[in-house]
Order: C-alpha cells, then structure tokens, then sequence
C-alpha cells in the first residue's frame, strides 16, 4: 500500500490513529451531516462554489490535518513512528500542523510550474493559492479554531521532507478518485468568487465541528492495522451516523402545523394584531429582517416565535436562538419558551434545546436545573451539546445572551462553530433598545454576517429611534431609509430593500399612563411608603446597585421591603426572582400584593411578566422610561387599591442648567448615562404632561429626545459637556468596528487580531470577574445552597475586577475565583481577597442585600 499509511494522527499512551483514517473520519462526519441537515446543505450549496464541485466539501475535510504529515509533527512521538516504520526520527517539539497544512497548498499543492494539480481550474498564479479558494483552504486548514498565521511562515522543505511530499501527493490522488473522479469545470462566475468568501465562515464551523466530533475515541475508535481508502470510507461513513445521532446535531423535522393558535392554543385565545400579521406576512426566499416594534406586553415573543417557525416551515431553518440582554432574561425566556416548543417540531422527534449562558458552569446548571422533569419529558439535550458553551449554540432551539452570539464575529478562538451554529437558525434578538454603542455596532456586524448566509433575523423592541432602526435595515440592504412614522410597527427588509413598513393596532390602544416629575428621594419614599399603606405594592428602580442599597436601607427602617438587583449569587437571585413573579405576577392576589415595596436596578425591567401598582425610577433615557412604564399597570385587575402612577426622580430641566445638572442628584448614575442631553430632554418632553398614552405617543416621546435636529435645544452648558461622552461614543463604534471581523472578507488571516480573547469583549465597561462563594463550615468547603447535585454554581456572581489584584486569575483554570466565606453573624458571611497595592479586600454577603466590599 502507498507510503501515506506511515503516519500517525492520533496517539493515546501507545495506541495510534493512522492520519488518513482520522482525515477520513473527520471527511465522513461532514458528508454525513449535510446528508442529514438539508438547511445547511443549502445554505454550502446553492448558487456557490460547492453546487459546482459537490464533492469538494468531503475532499477539503479530508486535507485537514495534512500538515501532520510533516516529518517535524511526526516527530513529537518518535515511539509511535518506529512502531508503525521500524524506523527512527529525530524528536521534536510542539509543530503547528494547521499552518504546515496551509503552506502546503499555498507553495506546492495547488499549482506546481504554473500547472493544476489537486482542486478545480484556478488563475494560473504560480506558487500561489487562488483567491476563489483561499478562504476556503484557510477554512479547512484552520481547524482548531483560528486561521493559520501566515507570518509565522517558513519555508516548506523546513516542513515536509521528499517523503511526505510525496505520500501527499499519493493521498490526494486517490482520494480525489475517493470522492469524484471527475472534478472538472471551472471558475467563471464572479458570483462564485464571492460567495466563496461568505461561506468560508460556515465552512471554517463546518470543520471545526466535523474534527472535535471524529476526534473523539467513544464514534472512532484507533484502526492501526491497514485497510484499503474505499472499505475504510464505508467504516467511517457509518461510524460518522451513528455519532452525529448521538451528539444530538441532526436537526428534528419541523411541523408545517404553523400559526400562533397551533403552537400556543393553551395561553393564547384571541391573537393580537400583531401576532396575527405574524400569521399572514410574506416571507420571501434568502434573508428576511423584521424589525418588530410594540408596547410591553404586545406579544412581541409569540409573534417572533410563530414568525420564526413559519420560516422554518418553508426549509429556510432549522430552528431558534434567542439573544437576550442578561443572564436574568435569558432565564426568564427559557421559561416561557420550553413549554411550547416541541410544537415547532414534527411530534415524537426530538429537538434539542439549550440555555447558553456566559457561566463556565452553566453545563451542569443546564442538566440539574432545566433538565428534564419527570412527566414532562420535553427536554432533550445531549450532553455533547451541553458540556461547553462553544457547542451550545448548536442546539436546535438556544437561548442565550447576546453576548454568546456576539462571538461569532469577534476573531475568537472557535467563532466559526458559533457560526454554523445560528446560521442554520433563525435569530431573535430581543430588547433590541438595551444596548449601548459599541454593542450595538457589533450587532449590526452580526446580522450582517448573518444574512451574508441567507440566515433570517427578528428584531424585538419596544421602540427604536429611526436613525437605528435605520442602521438595522441597512445591514441587510445599504442606501435605504426608514420612513414610517406609526407605531406599533412591523419593517421587513429583504436583500432588494424594504419590502413593507406596516402598522399593527395595538392591544393597548389608549392605555394611560399617569406620570409625575418628583425631585427628591425623600418624596419618593414618602410615595412607596403612602402606596404600601394603602394595600399596593410599589417599585423604585434606581440606575446603579449602590444607590439601589441605600434606598434600601433607608425604606427598610420603616417596613420591609425587597432589594433586587444583579450582586446577588447564582442561587439567591434565583430564589430572588421566584419571590418577585410570585408577588407580582399575573397570577399574584391582592393579599400577597398587599403592601410589598420592590427596591430594583435595571434587571427588574426586562422579560419579567411583573407589574405594580406604583413605579418610581431614576431618570434615564426616554426609552428605558417606556421600558419600566410597561411594568406598571401591566396586568388586568378590577380592585388596585391605589392608583397607579409614573413617578420620574429627576432635577428640574431649566433652560439654564448647569453641567453637574444630572450629576449632582446622581453622582453614580451620571457614568452609567453618560450623555445628559438626552437626559434633560427626556425630562423636559415629561415635565409637561401629567400623562402620556401607549402606543400612541411612543413614537413622539422618542423622537423628541433622539431626532438630531433637537439637540439644539439642549441647555448650551449641559451640551459643552456632552462632547466629550459624544465623542466617546465614537470611539466606542470604531472600537467595535476595528474588534469585529469583516464578513465580506472570508475567514483568512489578514488585518484582523486573532489574538488574546480578553482583548475583544462583546461589551465594554469596567472588566469583571466571576467569584464563587462558599460556605465554610469546620474544615470542609460546601456550595452556597445545598441543592442536591452539582451545586458550586449556586455561589457564583460577577463583580467589577476594579477592586482586586490583577493577578486574581492567575491560578485559576476555570476563570472564576473561589472565595471560603466565614459566616459572622446570623444572615452575614465574609471573606477576604487580595486587592490592589497589597492591600486586602474585606468580602461581605447577605441574602438581603448582596455582595460588598471593603478595602
């Protein structure tokens, strides 16, 4: 037999892989799942490179690990090779095969004195990979994750000796017979070129995925004895089968029973508008970007998930992932979603369905908490799907932050796998107004990339200003503008432009919203405390944890009260939440509403069905106010015992207001908003109601504060100031665009950095760091709530990396810090961190108020 059999691939103690069957196995896994997933089947190959040359996917899947034929890889376990050879090689150290593969086709595998050697007709360049297959080669070659960089280049005699050259060569002949003995054609279609590049994204995930899954001994067991190419093809290709069924990454049929009164006849019985547009829109053929735009408590997710389905129904996608602001939403859509979502599927299949989180422990959080539950049976979830948060995107229904999905165009390790991983969803991004500009520039980036593999998007909000809604559509489609100035309102946008911009009544239709300007905490408290005397239940969301405790506190010498925000552990903000939507939910009775007074941040606006009978909030931006105003008088009840009111803590918008105008009532909540032009119109347009109507004034209360053309009304002084935050929002898109990869260039090794991965954050703001909590009791460390199972993650929580030393991670393998806590007194625990300058950072707990420090 040729020569190529005299290499390993795989070692384990003294047991080997021979290389060609790891190439083949990884080959085989590929030609298996587009076999079995005809969404990405379509997506490789319509109107592309691969529709020409079906067989060049297996044939690239099987170069991959060519660069280990180099007798320098070889080298690395000499015992393996005098095994297989009788004969000695000089040892080696560590060789980065993914480049020597790459090199490989650069200098001598595509073209030899100017002549076609291995792939399809190309450019003739000598010495040279043809840019139509570039992206793909660096694709393949970049199989452990990141392109191959080409500046630590060497000359290929310095990489491959004569030998392996030509066991190479041999390699490539057969196996080129292997797969289609007729390769033929050739590249004529500038469109070909083109699109060679966007799917290199999806290639690069395509073989990532096809080599973690043939790398592993449980699917392919080590073959050291020879057999011939084609009969250990038909091993593979089998063994490839049976491994992909049981990862759990052959997608479930889909029901083409659509529409919301068939996925959720048990909670739904009058459909709204919305959610009956969402039955009867156009869906056209490649990308869709719907831009949804409806009040708090519209419908939007119902709408967005009988949308998505009737996209998947018509062979466009294989399932979901949601993306949502915080871990907290995330959690909540979980809820909602898996009570509903084996009815996008054919019934007895068995889709899998995932919470992706940011967690490092998030795997085993997944199977104890979520998993499935003893006469329900709804969940399944392979545990290869869920032992990493790489692979949970892969998931046929996933939700997650928006974070996860952000990484899949950042120059991260493994970012092609995110990749493949929604592209063959379709993607719902919901809150769509939370994010500030540097994500929100990454975003953009993302449903670029998105829709560049004919993925389809859903955008949720509750309002949008037009310039973004703008920026959103012209991801998708350069040169057009928003114009339509109704809400609610539904844009979809294809690839030819703006296919319609239509307003759906809303369910609220002239829903009142008193509203009241106060300015001071004092007066605020006096209203919680008037409205819980009274028998309702009240809110105050401040804008920063730290203020949240102070009021606190101060409402807690007078009756108890409950403090929400994001400091809490794992395990407590959970039992945290379970309180909340039971007080407050729409299920909550009078007694247990009765007199409670919820003091919140941030995380108490978003994806909780929560509502109260009085919301007090901090100033913030006039979108994040419509925000909060939705959990106020949310839910239907004939006897509130006091009226329900919008109470805006705020200074007063004088014309002449100085530049510490917002910032000398919030000191702390200044750098969390940090343009306070918008601040002040945002409190000038509500100073003079006494109310406002929803939907019908969303769209003007908007306007009013983002329309560029009213920036010159803001007070000269406030504006002077707001030119440096101006500016640093700049900064912050051009930081994003410089961090973010470039869809239209292909997966090549260029400008980008695929460097330190704490280098590109999907988010900007003070680095934090994940600390796990533990309860020292004796001489023994025990998880923070005794839960049964694997309870570490119960302790977890993020804090800013701002109080400790820079060194907190140094020791940690898993990217989280353990803290012993030493419980002080009744409902108190402490421990102790190293800080910064040697100083030591005294670490306090309560169940009630959270986490705080002390240097």
């Amino acid at each position: 037999m040729p020569d190529y059999y005299n290499y390993w691939g795989k070692v384990d103690g003294g047991r080997y892989h021979r290389l060609i069957y790891h190439c083949l196995d990884v080959a085989a896994v590929g030609e298996r799942l587009l076999a079995h997933d005809a969404v990405l089947k379509k997506i490789l190959c319509k109107e592309t490179i691969f529709s020409e040359w079906p067989h060049l996917i297996p044939f690239l899947l099987a170069t991959h690990d060519i660069g280990k034929f180099s007798h320098r890889f070889q080298g690395m376990k000499p015992d393996i090779v005098k095994k297989i050879t009788n004969h000695d090689i000089d040892p080696s150290e560590r060789f980065d095969h993914p480049l020597g593969g790459y090199i490989y086709w650069y200098r001598h595998g595509l073209v030899i004195a100017g002549e076609q050697k291995w792939l399809p007709p190309h450019s003739k360049k000598p010495a040279r990979a043809d840019e139509r297959i570039e992206p793909l080669l660096f694709a393949v070659t970049g199989h452990h994750g990141r392109p191959p960089d080409l500046t630590m280049q060497e000359p290929i005699s310095m990489i491959f000796n004569r030998n392996a050259l030509e066991a190479i060569d041999a390699y490539l002949n057969d196996i080129q017979h292997l797969f289609n003995p007729d390769l033929g054609g050739g590249f004529v279609d500038k469109k070909v070129m083109i699109t060679s590049k966007n799917l290199s994204w999806l290639f690069a995930g395509l073989a990532v995925l096809a080599d973690w899954i043939g790398s592993n001994q449980e699917y392919f067991p080590f073959v050291e004895e020879r057999i011939p190419l084609k009969e250990y093809w038909n091993i593979a290709l089998q063994q490839a089968d049976d491994a992909l069924h049981e990862c759990g990454i052959i997608p479930a049929g889909i029901s083409q029973k659509t529409g919301v009164t068939n996925l959720f006849h048990d909670t739904i019985k009058e459909p709204t508008g919305l959610q009956n547009y969402a039955d009867e829109c156009s869906i056209v053929d490649g990308p869709n970007l719907y831009i949804i735009e409806e009040a708090t408590g519209g419908g939007k997710t119902e709408a967005a998930i009988t949308l998505a389905h009737r996209i998947m129904a018509t062979g466009a996608a294989d399932g979901i992932f949601f993306a949502l602001p915080t871990m907290a939403t995330a959690d909540a859509m979980f809820g909602r979603v898996r009570k509903a979502y084996t009815r996008l599927f054919e019934q007895d299949s068995r889709p899998s369905l995932i919470l992706a989180h940011s967690r490092p422990e998030n795997a085993e959080r997944f199977r104890t908490d979520f998993g499935a539950l003893e006469g329900e049976g709804q969940e399944d979830c392979a545990s290869w799907l869920a032992d990493s948060r790489k692979k949970a995107l892969l998931a046929q229904v996933g939700i997650g932050t928006l974070d996860q999905a952000l990484i899949a165009i950042l120059p991260k390790k493994h970012q092609s796998l995110r990749v493949i991983g929604l592209a063959r969803n379709v993607l719902i991004i919901d809150e769509a107004h939370a994010y500030d500009t540097y994500t929100n520039e990454l975003l953009q980036t993302l449903i670029r990339l998105h829709t560049l593999l004919s993925g389809s998007v859903i955008l949720l909000s509750a309002t949008l200003p037009a310039n973004q809604r703008t920026a959103y559509a012209q991801t998708l489609a350069k040169d057009i503008t928003i114009k339509s100035s109704e809400y609610p309102l539904v844009t979809h946008v294809t690839r030819e432009g703006i296919l319609s911009e239509k307003h759906i009544p809303s369910r609220f239709k002239g829903k009142r919203t008193p509203v009241r300007m106060i300015d001071s905490e004092d007066e605020a408290i006096r209203l919680l405390l008037d409205a819980a005397d009274a028998g309702g239940c009240a809110c105050w969301v401040r804008n920063t944890v730290s203020d949240a405790m102070e009021a606190f506190d101060r409402l807690s010498q007078e009756r108890p009260c409950l403090l929400f925000h994001a400091r809490f552990t794992a395990g407590d903000r959970r039992g945290i939440e379970d309180q909340i939507k039971r007080f407050f939910g729409p299920e909550s009775t009078v007694e247990e509403r009765d007199g409670r007074i919820v003091v919140a941040t941030q995380v108490v606006e978003q994806s909780l069905d929560i509502d109260f009978d009085l919301m007090i909030t901090d100033l913030a931006p006039i979108d994040l106010i419509i925000q909060r105003a939705g959990r106020l008088n949310r839910h239907k009840r004939d006897n509130r015992p006091v009226k329900p009111l919008l109470a805006i803590l705020s200074p007063k918008p004088t014309e002449d207001a100085s530049e510490d105008w917002y910032s000398s009532m919030f000191p702390r909540g200044s750098f969390v908003y940090s343009v306070h032009g918008e601040l002040w119109l945002t409190a000038r347009i509500l100073e003079g109601r006494d109310h406002f109507l929803m939907p019908e004034d969303a769209r003007e209360l908007i306007e009013s504060v983002y329309e560029v053309d009213n920036a010159d009304q803001i007070p000269e002084k406030i504006a002077i100031r707001d030119i440096r935050d101006r500016e640093e929002r700049k900064s912050r898109a051009a930081r994003a665009m410089m961090n973010a990869i470039v869809p239209e260039d292909g997966y090549v090794f260029g400008q980008m950095k695929w460097g330190d991965d704490r280098l590109l954050p999907t988010r900007l703001g003070d680095p934090s760091v994940t600390v796990r909590l533990l309860r020292k009791v004796g001489t023994t460390l025990q998880p923070w709530l005794d839960i049964g199972g694997d309870a570490w993650w119960t302790g977890e929580v993020n804090v800013r990396q701002y109080h400790f030393s820079n060194n907190i991670l140094k020791d940690s393998k898993t990217g989280i810090v353990e803290i012993p806590m030493h419980q002080e007194s009744e409902g108190l625990w402490t421990g102790e961190l190293p800080g910064r300058n040697e100083n030591v950072v005294r670490v306090s707990y309560s169940k009630v108020r959270g986490i705080s420090y002390e240097r």
